[in-house]
């Protein structure tokens, strides 16, 4: 989970401490596109536990999303947390929207350095293997 901005520096810092030539980057990025309610609750559910982590924490905080991070480290009710969780904090670490919109988010993660997206799809009890997603990108 990581947003295009954070990658980018992981990216630099990673190169510049390597010997030799530069190791390819991969990033696993859960994905969906025109995803329905119940795929942006799941996906929402998924970030609910790193909100408060080190590192997590300030690089949401940095995506514009530090009141979210402040209210995670008062140790809410994990329920209180989710329904603080707006749609904008996982656009920032998901492929979300359209398909065009799910294009340019990973042409952000390709600027930001990263040579590979590994696509998690989301998963829905209409669609439990993301097929949808994956179906819609492969074209």
């Amino acid at each position: 989970m990581v947003t295009p901005a954070s990658a980018a520096r992981l990216v630099a810092d990673l190169r510049t401490a390597s010997e030799g030539p530069p190791p390819r980057v991969a990033a696993w990025v859960t994905a969906a596109v025109d995803p329905g309610r119940e795929a942006v609750d799941r996906m929402r559910r998924g970030v609910v536990g790193y909100l408060a982590a080190p590192g997590y924490g300030e690089m949401f905080a940095e995506a514009g999303f530090g009141d979210v991070v402040e209210f995670a480290r008062t140790r809410p009710h994990p329920r209180e947390l989710l329904a603080a969780v707006p749609d904008g904090l996982l656009e920032s670490v998901a492929l979300l929207g359209d398909v065009g919109t799910v294009r340019e988010r990973l042409d952000a993660y390709a600027e930001a350095g990263v040579d590979e997206v590994a696509l998690v799809p989301a998963a829905t009890d209409a669609d439990p293997g993301g097929v949808a997603t994956l179906r819609a990108l492969a074209g």
